[in-house]
């Protein structure tokens, strides 16, 4: 017996590295942000602004993706939180650290923390 998903059931998504403009990105439900490997990676604020003006403009969803993070590198990741935050959209957070995780669960409650392939 084979067992198959019905592929109306599978979200599609796209990791994506910079602003895409105006590409519409068609066949995707999910835009894939940041990076989780490198802190130095993380899109700032206004980068992050943008990305979800373009997601909300196309009706895709965010995964915000975060790395390994230092102290100071923890204190440069909350504006980009924040701006997530404010849009009140339901923005999962890969998260590999748990630093970002006390984040989420101390500022961002309204965040959605998804424990990331770091997190062994």
């Amino acid at each position: 017996m084979k067992i198959t998903a019905p592929t109306d059931k599978v979200e599609k998504g796209i990791h994506i590295l910079t602003f895409p403009g105006s590409e519409p990105l068609t066949g995707y439900e999910r835009l894939y942000v940041g990076d989780d490997f490198c802190e130095r990676l993380s899109p700032s604020a206004p980068e992050l602004g943008k990305i979800l003006d373009f997601a909300g403009r196309n009706g895709k969803k965010l995964t915000f993706l975060t790395a390994y993070y230092t102290e100071k590198g923890l204190e440069s990741l909350k504006p980009a939180l924040e701006t997530l935050n404010s849009r009140g959209s339901e923005a999962e957070v890969v998260v590999n650290d748990l630093g970002v995780l006390r984040i989420l669960n101390n500022s961002f409650p309204e965040l959605i923390p998804v424990f990331g392939r770091l997190n062994t």
